[in-house]
């Protein structure tokens, strides 16, 4: 596996900073569904307090797969997908018991809040990490062209 795409598969805490508007949007947008009646504001802090908490289950992971990830090649592409996939399944299980908690109706069932939640973690915090990492590469490599030329002149 060559270093430039092992590069782009870096877990980062920009990319879950980049993530977590999305995050925050889709409690209450989820939730005003089926509770009409809930406050928005109310639904967005909590949105923002779910997406706190998956940031500290992210956290340890991120720097366990950023530890390794150079090192073992295809490992690191499974981890990468692994922690990305149990971030979104912890998020989704907070989200059904966060509903729970609060009295709210639930959009979903317990099985289809953690699937919902998996998966859109999965395309939206990979793409996440994956742009924040073309822009790192590309400011470094752009740096880099710029140094040259000026050795040049």
């Amino acid at each position: 596996m060559n270093l430039q795409f092992k590069n782009l598969i870096r877990l980062s805490t920009d990319g879950f900073a980049l993530y977590s508007p999305i995050s925050i949007i889709a409690y209450p947008v989820s939730l005003l569904v089926v509770n009409p009646s809930a406050s928005p504001l109310q639904l967005l802090l909590l949105g923002v307090i779910l997406t706190m908490l998956s940031f500290m289950f992210y956290f340890p992971l991120m720097k366990l797969h950023n530890k390794f990830a150079i090192k073992l090649g295809t490992f690191a592409v499974g981890f990468y997908i692994f922690v990305i996939a149990a971030t979104g399944a912890f998020r989704g299980v907070l989200f059904y018991y966060f509903d729970d908690f609060f009295n709210y109706e639930q959009p979903s069932s317990f099985l289809n809040r953690v699937l919902a939640s998996t998966l859109t973690s999965m395309f939206w915090l990979a793409a996440s990490n994956v742009v924040i990492n073309i822009s790192r590469s590309f400011r470094v490599s752009t740096k880099v062209r710029s140094i040259s030329t000026w050795r040049h002149i």
